[in-house]
């Protein structure tokens, strides 16, 4: 049984989605959804920190600093090879980072398949919405030009466009908690 929290109070709330068996139940909130949505973004913003750290760590063993020539004795160097420990530390975090892409492209095909799985009226242009924003990554003023680049009148009517594109997009995130509900139902049920 599906029930809306605040429907006793004469108005639900939406994204909020109880499910309720005997003996149990699962609460699949807004929170959790958006949690759900935002996995791939996490892996793929940590997969581009890991490859830009191994970057700037070659880059740096890449361009050693000038040694000092002002005729003062030092100290020699220490006994070990420092360009061998820089080529071993990047090599492990090429090595991690491409673990994380492998899971990030898992997370990324989770996602890219529940939102294929949006259908009905305007489902082309709510699946696009969601793949936009939270598989492709773009920002809403890109995703409102890929919608409404071609209008005539976006330059004046921005704003209104906008709220078209916040609708879709909020019908979108509805298709696709109902999705995600019915699914962690039929993992219960199996």
């Amino acid at each position: 049984m599906i029930t809306p929290y605040g429907s006793d109070r004469g108005k639900g709330v939406w994204g909020k989605t109880q499910l309720s068996m005997e003996g149990g139940g699962t609460l699949l909130t807004d929170h959790a959804v958006k949690e759900w949505r935002s996995r791939y973004a996490d892996a793929a913003r940590e997969v581009a920190l890991l490859r830009a750290r191994a970057d700037a760590i070659r880059d740096r063993a890449s361009s050693p600093a000038s040694p000092i020539l002002d005729g003062m004795p030092r100290a020699p160097g220490f006994d070990g090879d420092k360009l061998g420990g820089i080529i071993g530390t990047v090599d492990a975090i090429d090595r991690e980072a491409d673990e994380k892409a492998q899971d990030a492209a898992a997370l990324y095909a989770e996602i890219d398949g529940a939102i294929r799985q949006v259908n009905g009226k305007h489902s082309a242009e709510r699946r696009s919405v969601l793949q936009c924003r939270y598989l492709d990554l773009m920002a809403w003023k890109d995703v409102l030009f890929l919608f409404f680049g071609d209008m005539e009148d976006l330059a004046e009517r921005e704003d209104a466009y906008m709220k078209r594109l916040y609708k879709i997009h909020k019908a979108a995130l509805e298709d696709l908690q109902e999705i995600l509900v019915t699914n962690n139902l039929q993992q219960e049920i199996g």
